[in-house]
């Protein structure tokens, strides 16, 4: 079996000292920490640690950018994160004082369109294979079903 690596951006910077300094926007500033692939293996997504944690939305077939997504200005890093079936929402947590999940569109704005408070460590999320208004998600000591309403989630 031959196989063959793509990178997804990160790694070392030419900026000296932390990522988070870098501006690059040809991927990750700093460690990323968490990852998943959309249910059809077409897309990746990956977020990171940060005053404002980025996450990116790849081509899993030519390792492309297709987007970024922002957490709101607080957040520490991304938890969890995941794909809808469709490929029409994303999701994904923090670790904020105040833990929540985040869904954003896609094809719309770097910022969330809806949100839900967690206040439990979330390690892991997935999307509903069903609807793309249901997704969960789970900790040590938490199992959370959200259903998205426009642009109001309850869990």
């Amino acid at each position: 079996m031959n196989m063959t690596q793509a990178y997804f951006g990160g790694g070392k910077t030419g900026k000296g000292g932390r990522k988070q300094v870098d501006t690059s926007t040809k991927g990750h500033s700093d460690d990323v920490t968490a990852l998943c692939l959309s249910h059809d293996r077409t897309l990746v997504a990956s977020g990171q640690n940060g005053q404002e944690p980025l996450i990116c939305i790849w081509s899993a077939i030519d390792c492309s950018m297709q987007g970024t997504k922002r957490l709101p200005k607080g957040s520490r890093l991304v938890t969890a994160i995941a794909i809808s079936a469709s490929k029409k929402f994303l999701c994904a947590s923090d670790a904020a004082e105040k833990i929540c999940a985040y869904v954003f569109e896609i094809s719309g704005s770097a910022k969330p369109i809806a949100s839900v408070g967690i206040n439990m460590k979330v390690v892991h999320l997935d999307y509903s294979p069903l609807d793309d208004n249901l997704f969960a998600t789970a900790g040590k000591d938490h199992l959370m079903i959200c259903n998205v309403n426009g642009a109001s989630i309850k869990g």
